[in-house]
């Protein structure tokens, strides 16, 4: 999956600045050097020009899973996408089929794995979409960045209400 590359990539950086604080320059210099490799290799692999994002994953034959979703955001977080990009995959995210205003949808409307209008947990879209906007905010997608953070709050609303509701009815039937 293209977040977990991300996510290792972040991981080998951080090993090297720790190694590199402890004073042990030989192994900061190789998960440097293995990040960077990591980096190369994730950016022919996963990028796709058509749909202007990283796919989700990779299939068991490397060939690529070619899903417009949200964990493609993940990867300017952990800031292995490339910066020449980031502004079309911020563009990407943003777009009628990912963003419904409440947030960064899973998957984008036009793919059929999921209904992605019905998000299956609120907590998934929270969780998801602040990774999103830290990712946003760390290549200065300002704007975008307020516009998934103010979705966010908007959705907090309805979902006290739910909540509320929910815990309502159990109270009821106990």
């Amino acid at each position: 999956m293209c977040e977990v590359q991300g996510y290792v990539y972040a991981a080998r950086l951080s090993a090297s600045r720790i190694a590199r604080e402890l004073g042990q320059l030989d192994p900061a210099e190789q998960q440097e050097t293995k990040a960077e490799s990591l980096k190369i290799n994730f950016e022919s692999a996963f990028w796709d020009e058509e749909l202007e994002t990283y796919v989700l994953a990779l299939d068991g034959a490397k060939k690529p899973c070619r899903v417009r979703s949200s964990n493609a955001g993940h990867c300017l977080w952990s800031r292995i996408a490339s910066p020449s990009k980031a502004s079309r995959l911020v563009r990407t995210l943003m777009s009628e089929e990912l963003f419904c205003g409440w947030g960064i949808r899973t998957l984008g409307s036009g793919e059929s794995a999921l209904q992605p209008d019905v998000p299956t947990t609120m907590d998934r879209l929270a969780h998801d979409n602040a990774i999103i906007a830290a990712g946003f905010a760390r290549y200065g997608f300002r704007e975008e960045t307020l516009r998934v953070l103010d979705g966010l709050y908007e959705a907090s609303w309805f979902m006290e209400l739910i909540a509320a509701r929910t815990l309502l009815r159990l109270s009821q039937t106990v």
